[in-house]
């Protein structure tokens, strides 16, 4: 599954696209992302802070995680501590 997950993020080309699209798998829930369709992601617009194509890049990434941790999300977890995805460090800082 690493190398799965590692395939994406490479694919991504960019930490900050990988850790939104987690962040947005998280928050929307992994059952609920992997039912959203590419027609339904080719009708994104994106809004004053993304692009369309970036939030079309972000939510088609989301989806791709959903479908690879379906039976396993502690993966995703134990991946993006490995490849330093969230820099703890940014949030232990005063």
């Amino acid at each position: 599954m690493y190398k799965e997950l590692k395939k994406i993020y490479d694919k991504s080309g960019h930490i900050t696209l990988f850790s939104m699209a987690v962040a947005f798998l998280i928050d929307k829930g992994s059952s609920n992302v992997s039912k959203i369709t590419e027609d339904q992601i080719l009708t994104l617009e994106g809004n004053g802070l993304m692009t369309a194509e970036f939030e079309q890049d972000l939510v088609r990434t989301a989806v791709k995680l959903a479908n690879v941790i379906k039976n396993n999300p502690v993966a995703l977890v134990k991946f993006c501590e490995v490849e330093d995805v969230f820099d703890i460090e940014v949030f232990t800082k005063e």
